[in-house]
C-alpha cells in the first residue's frame, strides 16, 4: 500500500477508512474534509485491492473547482459529480464536495 499524500487542497493530513454503510473505502482529509472513494461500491470492498485503488486515486488526483447548484429536484448538489447535500443551497457551508473533493467556489 502506498503512503497517503497530503491533501491537494489544503495540505492537511489524510486517513483511509472503510465505510461500512456504503461498502467502500474512503480517504478523507482531517482538516478540510475533502474525500475520495472507490468508484463503485462493491460487495467485497473490504479487500486490500480496493483500498489500494482508493489510495492511488487520492494520491494522483488534481484539484477540481466546482460550485453548489440546485438540481432538477430542487436539491443542492455538486456541479462536478452531482453529489447531493442535505442543506439548502443558501445554507451550504461545505467548502469541498464530500464525494469528489472539488473546491466549491460559491462558499
Amino acid at each position: 500500500m502506498d503512503e497517503l499524500k497530503l491533501c491537494p487542497f489544503c495540505g492537511g493530513e489524510a486517513y483511509c477508512y472503510y465505510e461500512e454503510n456504503h461498502s467502500r473505502h474512503m480517504v478523507k482529509c482531517f482538516d478540510c474534509g475533502a474525500t475520495v472513494s472507490s468508484l463503485k461500491p462493491r460487495v467485497f470492498s473490504a479487500n486490500k485491492f480496493d483500498m489500494d485503488d482508493t489510495i492511488f486515486k487520492w494520491n494522483k488526483r488534481v484539484e477540481k473547482n466546482g460550485y453548489w447548484m440546485e438540481n432538477e429536484n430542487g436539491s443542492t448538489c455538486c456541479s462536478e459529480c452531482g453529489y447531493e447535500v442535505s442543506t439548502n443551497i443558501n445554507n451550504t457551508t461545505y467548502k469541498y464536495c464530500p464525494e469528489c473533493g472539488a473546491r466549491m467556489n460559491n462558499v
